[in-house]
């Protein structure tokens, strides 16, 4: 190989920065993030009115119209102001617990502080491990005081059973799913355009993600990325020659990587704090690091960005056998993905993942960070959530 050659292949493996990012029971290989301009989408006018992408409780009409235009809604307000702090304050307690389990397992119970809430000079040495986007996926997150409380909220239902129609008249199953909180000052990861659903497989719509954000997100603090009506062009790339490669590679999993050209567009949306966010699986989005080092301006106690994800899914669509399964992950306190209707636990792909959350988790109920038992969901009002 000439040295020209050497130079160019140099410089694409550099342009590339390949990273091994392991989902669901394998590697696959990361595209470079596609150089998509990101506008910041407002949803409040100067006079502090929503704007049409907004939609109130209780109005599933505009909420579905908007869901089906746009592939994508926020309801406004689903959350109360008291129920915003409760809800951040259960987080805190998730949190100092897994950082206090992750020092008992690591070290010891010696070396690094804990992290405590109202001292920012330990946050950085023994926090919670997380996944891409700040997601913590380990020390049963899915379970968490913080998540359960989010789930058994009656206007977080509502939002749902809405959304479902006569569908969820028999009844909705909760995803177990994870939460995120992002610290301020520091640099978070930024995201890649990806969908989760496959375009060959289930081309048609499957399902709804969301989440209930607890922090403002405000211009340059990062947030959710969408695109605006992708999920319109999603059954499209089924039949383009180069997505054939990207759907092979996926091998019938419902995640895949887009081409950048299929992220123009893309906006992140202004959420106010109780807001609730939800788009279609099928909708191209990411998320989006912080741009800013340091302390930013408008930042709420050392942290720019906190969420909780939830989903809910119709009983009547899904087996017993799944039911039973979502019971037996219940019991276990694992942590599931969006897919209220399947049983996958997180990060169960890494070799030993399970033995290790089952440390991880026996270590956190003394914590009280997680609900223990049906008997304590049954008292929060959300047992028939889970199977």
């Amino acid at each position: 190989m000439s040295s020209g050659s050497l130079e160019v292949f140099s410089f694409f493996l550099a342009a590339c920065s390949f990273t091994l990012v392991c989902r669901h029971k394998r590697f696959r290989l990361r595209w470079p993030d596609p150089q998509v301009e990101v506008k910041f989408f407002r949803t409040t006018t100067r006079r502090g009115k929503r704007t049409s992408c907004v939609v109130e409780v209780g109005n599933e009409i505009g909420m579905k119209r908007v869901f089906g235009e746009m592939g994508f809604v926020v309801v406004a307000g689903v959350l109360g102001k008291n129920e915003v702090e409760e809800t951040k304050k259960l987080m805190w307690d998730y949190i100092e617990g897994a950082s206090s389990v992750k020092v008992a397992m690591e070290r010891g119970g010696v070396g690094f502080p804990c992290v405590k809430r109202d001292d920012p000079t330990t946050w950085k040495y023994s926090w919670p491990d997380t996944l891409e986007g700040g997601i913590f996926p380990h020390f049963g997150v899915g379970h968490s005081q913080a998540a359960w409380f989010v789930r058994t909220r009656r206007r977080v239902q509502q939002v749902f059973k809405d959304f479902w129609g006569s569908e969820a008249q028999g009844g909705l199953l909760t995803s177990f799913d994870s939460m995120l909180l992002w610290r301020s000052g520091e640099v978070t990861e930024k995201g890649w355009f990806h969908v989760d659903q496959n375009p060959a497989t289930n081309p048609g719509f499957q399902n709804v993600q969301g989440l209930v954000n607890l922090v403002r997100v405000v211009e340059g603090r990062g947030g959710n990325v969408l695109v605006p009506r992708s999920h319109k062009k999603f059954v499209e790339w089924a039949e383009h020659e180069d997505y054939k490669e990207k759907i092979d590679a996926v091998e019938g999993d419902d995640w895949m990587e887009v081409w950048g050209r299929d992220a123009a567009g893309a906006v992140c949306l202004e959420l106010l704090e109780g807001d609730m966010l939800l788009w279609d699986s099928r909708l191209v989005h990411c998320s989006n690091g912080s741009e800013e080092e340091g302390e930013m301006e408008g930042t709420e106690e050392g942290v720019t960005r906190a969420a909780i994800l939830v989903t809910m899914y119709p009983k009547s669509r899904v087996g017993a056998v799944v039911r039973e399964a979502r019971v037996e992950c219940f019991r276990r306190s694992e942590t599931g993905t969006h897919w209220a209707n399947r049983v996958r636990m997180l990060g169960a792909e890494r070799g030993g993942e399970r033995e290790l959350e089952e440390q991880r988790v026996k270590l956190m109920k003394e914590t009280s960070a997680l609900v223990n038992g049906l008997e304590e969901v049954r008292e929060l009002g959300g047992s028939e959530l889970v199977g």
